[in-house]
């Protein structure tokens, strides 16, 4: 597992690359993705954007092995408004977002969400203060 770093010395376990339940998507003929899968994906576009990141919440729960049933996921995000617009292009057609809400997040230190289309997997992106 390697880990998100932020600024402030906290360390989060970083889920992008550990090796998560592949679930139906490995069985012939069904290509559906599972949400631990989506949230897999919009970890790497974080790291790839260098967007320093925290899981938490439910989903991080489960991580360490308390767990609770869940179908989103919340994440801590440290970022600025360039990375953030490079972010929100990386994610293609997979994912709703709205661009305009994001922004608003951004400058009110809010939080905005974004859905992944195929499995309906909600991901709330926490700006953070």
């Amino acid at each position: 597992i390697r880990c998100a770093t932020s600024r402030t010395g906290c360390h989060t376990p970083d889920i992008a690359s550990q090796s998560l339940p592949c679930g139906l998507s490995g069985v012939r003929g069904y290509l559906a993705m599972t949400p631990e899968e989506a949230l897999r994906l919009v970890l790497s576009k974080l790291d790839e954007c260098s967007i320093l990141y925290m899981v938490t919440g439910s989903f991080a729960s489960n991580m360490h092995g308390v767990p609770r049933a869940t179908y989103d996921a919340d994440v801590v995000i440290d970022v600025d408004q360039e990375s953030l617009e490079k972010f929100l292009e990386s994610l293609g057609q997979e994912f709703y977002r709205s661009e305009k809400g994001a922004k608003e997040a951004l400058a009110r230190e809010r939080m905005f969400n974004i859905i992944h289309l195929e499995t309906g997997f909600k991901v709330d992106l926490i700006i953070k203060k």
